[in-house]
């Protein structure tokens, strides 16, 4: 089967989910599909990927293009905390609800330390792209970038969000394919996004930070 051959079927598989998202077979077709394609990728393909994760070519256009990256990761994962918390609270309550019973709040017990796990690990997570961004920023004022070549900066701005867009598509198109409830689905569409080429591009930031303190 061609590359095109397993992209037909893939949106075959989606189409089907669409109507009944809890199609058992059609989820493990797809998942199926899905896996032969990338292992169909040739060695020029290959090549593409590993241009495709390059970083911009200066310093500055590197600056640049990491400060809008590492501002988006700080964005999200302060949404993603506040989320967390959220749903901690939320558990909170009920745990201190009056008609909570025995079994319920051993449940809600061990719901709350993982949220607060999350929850610290995402925040470290945010901290650590927020100074990311702050060096970024620090250098490209340094150097004078925000004044002198305002076109770098659209320009690298541009192509950061063209890659936050491609990253969420990637994470929509698999979610249609989850049941509503099914969490170990939604993690795993998580993973794929992350681990495209769009997200893993903008990830190398944080292994050259260090370069512009």
């Amino acid at each position: 089967m061609k590359k095109g051959d397993y992209d037909r079927a893939i949106d075959d598989f989606d189409r089907v989910l669409r109507t009944d998202p809890r199609y058992e077979k059609a989820i493990r077709s797809r998942a199926e599909a899905v896996k032969a394609k990338e292992n169909s990728v040739q060695p020029n393909a290959k090549v593409a990927t590993a241009e495709a994760l390059s970083l911009p070519a200066t310093s500055d256009q590197q600056a640049a293009y990491c400060l809008e990256a590492s501002f988006g990761f700080a964005q999200r994962l302060t949404k993603l905390v506040e989320i967390l918390r959220a749903n901690r609270d939320k558990g909170q309550a009920l745990l201190d609800g009056a008609n909570t019973s025995p079994n319920d709040k051993a449940h809600l017990i061990a719901q709350i330390t993982a949220l607060n796990n999350s929850i610290a690990s995402n925040d470290a997570k945010r901290a650590s792209w927020a100074a990311n961004a702050s060096v970024f920023a620090t250098y490209l004022q340094r150097r004078n970038v925000f004044a002198k070549d305002p076109n770098t900066i659209a320009l690298m701005s541009g192509q950061v969000r063209k890659q936050q867009e491609a990253v969420h598509d990637i994470y929509s198109a698999c979610l249609r394919a989850c049941a509503p409830n099914d969490v170990s689905c939604k993690s795993a569409c998580d993973k794929q996004a992350n681990s495209s080429d769009a997200n893993m591009r903008m990830q190398r930031c944080s292994d050259i930070v260090a370069n512009f303190k």
